[in-house]
């Protein structure tokens, strides 16, 4: 009786060192998992905070590492793309402008505006079909101001004509007056 007692002490014992060894691991591992868990979330995150913080000051160059099917995949690459599309649309209006800067108002976007951003597009198709007619008329009124002082140029070549033509006649007269005055003399 002893025996089967000390037995069955042992036995218990060792399941109760057996269980509270497997808790142990069971924690153990379940800490792990949850850090890696943890860390699977909080760092993505991290990076599209970061990624959203350098957006808000003006940086659409800010690279996303995060690769994944989930959730958070889906708003990284969300993400990725707007910055992407808002950098096309800048480098779009900045070759524009260069364009406007060297007199060339034939410019036409190289990118597909989408969205709200359709509004942005009207308007500067708007500004360079304004220009366009803006320097038409500059060009028209400096074709006329040009005929205009083509013609005073022409004019004033004729009045220096009749001018050379007056003296040369009113030498003439004073000669012919002179010649006549000796000969009365």
């Amino acid at each position: 009786k002893m025996d089967a007692i000390r037995r069955s002490r042992s036995t218990v014992i060792g399941g109760v060192i057996s269980v509270i060894f497997f808790i142990i691991v069971a924690t153990v591992l379940a800490v792990r998992i949850g850090n890696r868990l943890v860390i699977s979330i909080t760092e993505p995150i991290s990076e599209l905070e970061a990624a959203a913080q350098g957006l808000s000051e003006g940086n659409l160059h800010s690279e996303l590492k995060h690769h994944s099917e989930d959730e958070i995949g889906g708003l990284s690459d969300s993400l990725r793309k707007s910055m992407e599309i808002l950098a096309s649309y800048i480098n779009d209006i900045a070759r524009a402008m260069k364009g406007f800067s060297d007199g060339n108002f034939q410019v036409r976007p190289q990118v597909e505006w989408k969205g709200e951003f359709v509004g942005i597009l009207d308007s500067f198709l708007n500004f360079e079909k304004s220009m366009t007619d803006m320097v038409k008329e500059i060009r028209r009124v400096a074709d006329q101001v040009k005929n205009g002082s083509d013609q005073v140029s022409a004019s004033s070549v004729d009045l220096a004509r009749g001018v050379t033509d007056q003296a040369t006649i009113t030498e003439e007269l004073s000669a012919t007056i002179q010649e006549a005055s000796e000969r009365v003399s």
